[in-house]
């Protein structure tokens, strides 16, 4: 057992060394398996964002690297999809450069969205179509 463990581990090593590296091994019942990494764990140096760019003169759109968010935010820049669910805010001054759809009623969680599955009894709107808690039968 104890060299099942050793190669495991060696494997582990070598497998997170390669950045190309997509897939990880897994225990599983004492057996080793493939299994694929989610792509949005970490944020690449590709990855970009459109955000709303404070001007002297108002808001335009910049993309911007996703490792550079929190320097952006520091000066007044605004991400219209804060929660990155691929909803923006609507526009206003949570999205002064009209980017997206303009329909997250929550841009700060994740969870409420348009695309999002009512969840009944919890006092949320949670796919933003105005009605809390809909039941099926009233409100």
């Amino acid at each position: 057992m104890k060299k099942v463990n050793y190669l495991f581990i060696a494997l582990l090593i070598v497998f997170n060394c390669s950045s190309d590296n997509t897939d990880e091994l897994m225990l599983q019942d004492d057996n080793l398996i493939l299994a694929s990494k989610s792509k949005t764990t970490k944020k690449s140096k590709e990855d970009k964002v459109l955000i709303c760019h404070r001007t002297g003169s108002g808001f335009h759109t910049i993309e911007v690297s996703a490792n550079a968010l929190d320097s952006h935010y520091g000066h007044g820049d605004i991400n219209p999809d804060m929660d990155g669910d691929g909803f923006t805010a609507p526009y206003g001054s949570d999205n002064p450069c009209g980017l997206g759809d303009g329909t997250d009623c929550d841009d700060n969680n994740p969870n409420v969205n348009p695309g999002a599955t009512e969840v009944y009894s919890d006092g949320i709107d949670n796919n933003c179509d105005g009605i809390v808690d809909y039941n099926g039968g009233g409100h």
